[in-house]
């Protein structure tokens, strides 16, 4: 404790007493207050000279009875200070104690803060697609890893495009009228010849077909009689293959309107405007409902499906676009809902069948489902970007590394037994990850993931038919976050709508191997009530 000095009674001169109140009964904090307040009015000298001298010797009794009252006077006074210096060293204390406390709080605040930044810098990376730097790794000189050259591997030989299989038109050229090596004009034509071979379009010329309606009169009751096409509709339309053009580059190759318009009016030599390229697409869609109504049925008896979701603009408003696929079909669905309700009205609360999917809770209804491993594998590894150094993060992600790939194994075996002992094992494997400790919340948090869906991560082992990845759903579903990005969403839901249906069925068309073009030509020439044939045929997996 601090020795009061004599130029420490300015400090009783300071309103040092609000972390002494707190600490005394009331009585206790009034009467230290009066005598404060006495000692500042009466303080005892500390120094001068004579019997105020603290080193003067008194000579007499009345010498010495004076010097004891002025030490008796100095010893009450200094025993005021250091009572005082006391309560406010304890308060200190304790105030250093709550700010030591404070200060380690705020670090670790600070420190999650910084890596919630980075997390948030790295996702904004990602969503614009800008790959997020990687510290360059430190290798010896002598071990520099050697650049690949651009191009071709050495000794590649190139490929031309094929010879055609069909030749329409052939033209006889010849030879040339003077001898390279001699220059003589003297030039005899042989039968012998190179050919090659020159792959376009024949020009685009507008084709107009006149349809007249024959006018028919009833012999019974003289009414005149004509079909219903010549008196319904507008004098002009679009022919098929227009439409079916126009269908694909839009849908397919997102394609502005605007672009459209000016491709069928220039290079087609139709003229048709935004509007009417809208008005083809809506009667395509309205044409092609019937398709999409089978593919939306046929999703509830598939052994195996995959889903996912993704934003979509609808006139400024938070919507989403729905994707369920396979190997067979593709079904799109636009909602403004991101809860279970839209999955469950779409394939059932039953689902027979195994459903990949993210660890969204939006799918946890579904019984039996397989999470996709991918997914998890990135989350670690962005999570190792913020932490390196983080122990039980890295064995985690080397422990799933190693259950991916014997997961992978294990599917080959046909020997049942063989098959179920070594699952056995690969169970026990994610089930030690379980019990890693960690003082990283994201790191517990990727461990409580596990804890919650260890039963749904491991399906892919036992079944030939699935993935430990969601990859198909988000293959699927990029064209239309390309068209999204592109088209910014839709105006309407109906638009929202037909985009999904024209989508959907093109998309289940091509995982057939089906040419788009023809397939539409053929729907649309295909009366309604003859839909159902084509919706088999495009569904029929045998």
């Amino acid at each position: 404790m601090k020795v009061p000095e004599e130029n420490d009674l300015e400090f009783l001169d300071r309103d040092n007493l609000e972390a002494v109140e707190n600490l005394l009964s009331k009585e206790s904090y009034d009467n230290l207050q009066k005598e404060l307040k006495r000692r500042r009015e009466s303080a005892p000298s500390f120094s001068g000279l004579g019997i105020d001298h603290p080193g003067y010797i008194p000579t007499t009794l009345e010498e010495y009875k004076t010097k004891v009252t002025k030490l008796q006077e100095r010893l009450a006074h200094i025993s005021t200070l250091c009572f005082f210096y006391e309560i406010l060293e304890r308060e200190a204390r304790r105030e250093n104690k709550h700010l030591v406390t404070e200060n380690k709080n705020l670090k670790e605040e600070n420190k999650t803060l910084r890596d919630e930044i980075k997390r948030a810098y790295n996702q904004i990376q990602s969503t614009l697609g800008l790959k997020p730097s990687k510290p360059k790794e430190q290798t010896a000189p002598n071990n520099k890893k050697k650049r690949k050259k651009r191009g071709a591997p050495k000794g590649h030989i190139g490929k031309s495009r094929p010879i055609p299989r069909k030749v329409d038109k052939v033209h006889i050229l010849s030879p040339p009228s003077i001898c390279p090596c001699c220059s003589s004009t003297e030039i005899i034509p042989t039968n012998t010849y190179i050919s090659k071979y020159i792959e376009d379009i024949a020009p685009i010329v507008k084709q107009t077909t006149e349809n007249r309606y024959i006018k028919g009169s009833c012999v019974n009751c003289k009414s005149a009689v004509i079909a219903s096409a010549a008196t319904t509709g507008p004098p002009v339309s679009i022919g098929n293959n227009v439409k079916s053009i126009v269908t694909v580059m839009r849908e397919q190759m997102g394609v502005s309107l605007r672009k459209l318009s000016q491709f069928v009016s220039e290079t087609l030599q139709i003229s048709l405007s935004q509007s009417g390229v809208l008005g083809v697409l809506n009667k395509v869609s309205r044409k092609m409902e019937p398709i999409y109504k089978g593919i939306e049925i046929s999703l509830r008896s598939q052994s195996v499906l995959h889903g996912d979701e993704t934003g979509w603009r609808m006139d400024g408003e938070r919507w989403y676009l729905w994707c369920f696929c396979n190997k067979e079909i593709v079904y799109f669905h636009p909602d403004p809902s991101r809860g279970t309700k839209v999955p469950k009205a779409i394939i059932g609360d039953d689902f027979p069948g195994i459903f990949h999917s993210d660890f969204y809770g939006s799918y946890n209804f579904i019984g039996n489902k397989q999470r996709c491993l991918v997914h998890f594998m990135r989350d670690i590894n962005e999570e190792l970007e913020i932490k390196p150094k983080d122990e039980p993060l890295r064995k985690l992600k080397n422990t799933m590394k190693k259950i991916i790939e014997k997961g992978n194994i294990i599917k080959t075996i046909k020997e049942t037994e063989e098959k179920a002992i070594q699952f056995a094992k690969l169970e026990n494997k994610l089930n030690n990850l379980t019990r890693i400790k960690t003082e990283n919340k994201r790191t517990n948090t990727l461990i409580q993931r596990i804890v919650k869906h260890k039963q749904d991560m491991l399906r892919f082992a036992l079944n030939d038919d699935v993935e430990y990845h969601n990859n198909r759903a988000e293959r699927t579903i990029r064209s239309a976050v390309i068209f999204r990005k592109i088209s910014f969403g839709n105006r309407t839901s109906q638009g929202a709508q037909n985009y999904a249906i024209i989508s959907s069925v093109l998309e289940t068309c091509k995982l057939k191997g089906n040419k788009l073009v023809d397939f539409l030509q053929n729907v649309l020439v295909t009366p309604d009530n003859q839909l159902h044939k084509i919706t088999k045929s495009l569904l029929d997996t045998s």
